[in-house]
């Protein structure tokens, strides 16, 4: 990861009302929330703005904020999602001692993460071909 604030470590002060939250504790709790719930919008970004005392642009911003750093750790709000419901779903399974069930939920989850890395290599030879041929149409 790279310089940037990791969200999922931050510590979210417990002894502090959410009004008065920076707005990187802002975010933490808010990708805490959006974990918690599987998707970015089940949470009502209306009321999240009156609980940190801030706009809907600043929530909607936080949001696509944490949907690059979610991104980086692992395509915008999708991968956001398909990462939560993942964890969600093994959690879910491993608390109720579904140990099988959990162990076909990561294993679902590494087959995407690797289709993933697929279309990325190929999307990266692809933008290297067009390069190519566009400096050998100049020349």
């Amino acid at each position: 990861m790279s310089s940037e604030i990791d969200y999922t470590t931050l510590d979210i002060p417990e002894d502090e009302s959410p009004e008065n939250y920076s707005w990187q504790a802002r975010r933490a709790e808010i990708l805490r929330r959006i974990k918690e719930v599987g998707h970015p919008a089940a949470l009502n970004q209306a009321e999240l703005a009156r609980e940190f005392d801030t706009s809907r642009q600043n929530i909607n911003h936080d949001i696509d904020v944490l949907a690059d750093h979610v991104e980086e750790d692992l395509g915008r709000r999708r991968t956001l999602t398909a990462k939560c419901v993942f964890d969600r779903c093994i959690t879910g399974l491993l608390e109720e001692e579904e140990y099988a069930a959990a162990a076909r939920v990561v294993r679902d989850r590494e087959e995407w993460l690797t289709e993933r890395k697929d279309w990325e290599e190929l999307a990266e030879r692809v933008e290297r071909v067009v390069e190519t041929q566009n400096r050998a149409k100049y020349r």
